[in-house]
C-alpha cells in the first residue's frame, strides 16, 4: 500500500503469492534431500489432480467476477502475477538451496 497500491489490489496479490508459495511448498516438502526436478520425474497422479484443482480455484477466484467480488479481489496485470510469483519462488526457493547444500557437503 505503501508503494501506491490499492487495499483490493495488495489483497488480491497477497492472496496470489500464498497460494503459489502453497504450491512450491508441496513440490519442495515431498523430500528432503531430492530437488524438486528429480521429484516430479516420479509419477504421483494425486500430486498433480491436486495442483490442477489449486490453480484452477486460483483461477476462478481471480476470473470469475462474481467469486472475485466476493473475496474483494481485483484483477490483476500481468507484471502482478509475475510479482506473485517471483515473491512466491523467493520465499520458499531457499529450501531448494539449503538442500542443494546439504547434498553437496
Amino acid at each position: 500500500m505503501q508503494a501506491g497500491y490499492a487495499i483490493g489490489q495488495v489483497r488480491t496479490m497477497a492472496f496470489t503469492t500464498l497460494v503459489m508459495s502453497n504450491i512450491w511448498l508441496t513440490l519442495v516438502s515431498r523430500s528432503n534431500q531430492e530437488s524438486v526436478l528429480s521429484i516430479l520425474r516420479r509419477p504421483n497422479s494425486l500430486l498433480w489432480l491436486m495442483l490442477a484443482i489449486t490453480a484452477s480455484m486460483v483461477v476462478v477466484a481471480l476470473g470469475f467476477p462474481p467469486v472475485r467480488d466476493f473475496a474483494q479481489f481485483t484483477r490483476l496485470a500481468s507484471s502482478d502475477l509475475g510479482q506473485c510469483l517471483v515473491w512466491s519462488l523467493a520465499g520458499v526457493g531457499w529450501i531448494e538451496g539449503y538442500k542443494w547444500w546439504k547434498r553437496s557437503h
